[in-house]
């Protein structure tokens, strides 16, 4: 028995480590040009195993993107209650909590920005992570007591208001301060007084 669980320790760090090895190399080549070969030499394992545990270079991506999709989640359920109270300032609090986990994430929305630009398929999978977490919010929503009458409308303006300017700001909001000399703490700041004006329950 003590045998069967070390082994399946050891398989949930090799596991885990290609994880981590492979969203490094997703987001500093891009999905089309990373290569297995690539990520099992920069992980110190064999190939196959990333086969084993994954079936293919795809199914990879999407256990990646899945597993940073439920964390997301996570957050969001953890702090959501905050928002429905209405305090500004606790508004204000949860969306610097949220914004804050996401920059954490850089090279996760790397990859969802090349996927998104770069996909050659019509209904690029991406979009079916990004729904697990719309999902989610939507679930939270409507527990809070909340109706959305239009789930499309609530849809659009949470993907191009919320999303893609978060995603935006971690992203280039740097290099858009340096070029401008603005403080990255005190645009930060603004960046969620504004964001946190657009109401993630209103639909």
């Amino acid at each position: 028995m003590e045998f069967i669980m070390r082994n399946k320790t050891n398989g949930n760090k090799t596991r885990n480590k290609i994880l981590r090895v492979s969203e490094k190399v997703f987001a500093e080549k891009g999905f089309d040009a990373a290569r297995v070969d690539y990520i099992a030499k920069k992980a110190s394992v064999n190939k196959a195993l990333i086969y084993y545990y994954f079936g293919s270079k795809e199914l990879l991506l999407e256990a990646l993107l899945k597993e940073n999709a439920k964390e997301i989640i996570e957050s969001l359920e953890s702090n959501y209650e905050r928002v429905i109270k209405g305090n500004k300032g606790l508004v204000l609090d949860f969306y610097t909590t949220i914004i804050s986990h996401l920059k954490k994430k850089k090279n996760v929305l790397k990859i969802i920005m090349y996927e998104m630009l770069n996909s050659s398929k019509k209904k690029p999978k991406i979009f079916d992570i990004l729904d697990l977490t719309f999902d989610s919010l939507i679930r939270l929503v409507e527990k809070s007591g909340y109706i959305i009458k239009d789930i499309d409308t609530y849809r659009l303006r949470h993907f191009f208001y919320h999303f893609i300017p978060s995603m935006g700001f971690i992203l280039i909001g740097d290099k858009y301060c340096n070029q401008y000399g603005i403080s990255i703490e005190q645009s930060f700041e603004k960046f969620v007084e504004t964001f946190s004006g657009l109401k993630l329950w209103e639909s």
